[in-house]
Parts: C-alpha cells; sequence; structure tokens
C-alpha cells in the first residue's frame, strides 16, 4: 500500500530482494545523495576534481588533502565522485 507507518501484513508481497530494488526505483525511491550532498562526504567536489586531475603519487595527493589513499584511488578509478570528473570505471 506504500504508507510508510502501515504494518498490515495483508498489504505485503512475496518476492526477492530484487523485486524489492525494481519496486523502489520504479516508484522513485532510489535516488541517493552523491557527493557533498552526502552526510559521509570528507571532501568537497572541487578538491575531488584538484585530486582527480593532481599528477602526484597517491601518498602525496592524500596527505595534502587530508585523505586516505583509498579515498584518492576510488577517485582516480572512477569508482566516487565520477559525476564531478566525468571519469566512470570501467565495466
Amino acid at each position: 500500500c506504500d504508507t510508510r507507518l502501515c504494518c498490515n501484513p495483508k498489504h505485503l508481497l512475496v518476492g526477492t530482494q530484487t523485486d524489492n530494488m525494481r519496486d523502489m526505483i520504479a516508484k522513485g525511491r532510489g535516488n541517493w545523495a552523491k557527493g557533498e550532498n552526502s552526510g559521509k562526504s570528507k571532501i568537497t567536489a572541487a578538491q575531488a576534481l584538484e585530486i582527480f586531475n593532481e599528477p602526484r603519487v597517491a601518498k602525496e595527493i592524500a596527505k595534502a588533502h587530508g585523505v586516505g589513499i583509498t579515498c584518492v584511488g576510488n577517485i582516480k578509478r572512477g569508482e566516487t565522485w565520477s559525476h564531478v570528473t566525468g571519469h566512470r570505471r570501467a565495466a
């Protein structure tokens, strides 16, 4: 019934996690916050772009921006911040 507080078992449908995810997306509920709009973000979009374009090694970049090496690698590979850098990870 799509009423958040409803707990009537007659309103439930049997399905898999995949079915549930498809239903969520079809109903426009799959909009996750990206970048600075995420509560977990430790850098700005401008910093992500700087990191992406930075020619130094990851260790130096991480230290300069106050982030971990993993963060730098994720940005460089297009696993994170791809909506800013335009670089998407190859499938």
